[in-house]
C-alpha cells in the first residue's frame, strides 16, 4: 500500500514514513468528501492511466 501511496503522491519510496502520518490524517479528515462521486471518478482515471503506463499528471 505504501507503493500506491508514493506513486499517487509522486513522492520517494523512502520518504513515505515521513509523510504517511499527514496523509492518513487528511484523509480522516476528508472521509466524508470521498463518498463524493467527483473523487472516485479521478481516482479511476489515475488508475487507468497508471494501468496504461501513463503519467500521473496526464
Amino acid at each position: 500500500m505504501g507503493t500506491n501511496i508514493c506513486k499517487v503522491l509522486g513522492i520517494k519510496y523512502l520518504e513515505i514514513d515521513e509523510h504517511l502520518p499527514s496523509v492518513i490524517g487528511y484523509l480522516y479528515l476528508k472521509k466524508q468528501n470521498l463518498k463524493n462521486n467527483i473523487y472516485a471518478d479521478r481516482g479511476n482515471e489515475l488508475l487507468d492511466n497508471w494501468k496504461n503506463g501513463g503519467d500521473r499528471n496526464e
